[in-house]
């Protein structure tokens, strides 16, 4: 790999590097953990509701926003008409068409922050995991390996 990989969320709190992870290299900077170089996947920590930002070289961003705590937060807008079909084929459900249509509002607002963030970071590749896995990057042959492990 060789990247270097800034941590903004682990299992939604910060990194907090333990004494072994400090002598890999990892270091703190306020709510954020960065490791200067990447070797081995093997050798970083994960739990459940992650968020990483990776770089190709050593870097401390500013990263204001932490997304993958958001409930349900994905990177895919909501399709109204899909949501209500659903609601109104689902046994006993009386679909409220505002409620679906503010759901829908409040996801796009997190997913234009999400881009506007990623523009003021400019990470080569975001991965995040909680409720969805989200990954976004620049290099559009890594984005074509994930899409096609993930069966997408």
């Amino acid at each position: 790999m060789g990247k270097c990989l800034v941590v903004s969320l682990f299992d939604s709190g910060p990194l907090v590097p333990t004494e072994a992870e400090v002598k890999l290299g990892w270091q703190e900077y306020g709510r954020l953990a960065m490791r200067p170089r990447v070797d081995s996947v093997a050798d970083l920590p994960h739990d459940q509701y992650d968020e990483w930002y990776v770089f190709a070289s050593p870097t401390t961003p500013e990263i204001p926003e932490a997304f993958i705590d958001y409930p349900a937060f994905t990177l895919e807008p909501m399709s109204v008409q899909l949501e209500l079909d659903g609601a109104q084929t689902a046994a006993g459900s009386q679909a409220d068409g505002n409620v679906i249509k503010q759901e829908a509002y409040k996801r796009q607002q997190w997913i234009d922050m999400f881009w506007e963030q990623m523009e003021l970071v400019r990470p080569e590749s975001y991965i995040g995991d909680g409720d969805n896995f989200a990954f976004a990057t620049i290099d559009r042959q890594l984005f074509e390996k994930v899409r096609n492990a993930a069966g997408g």
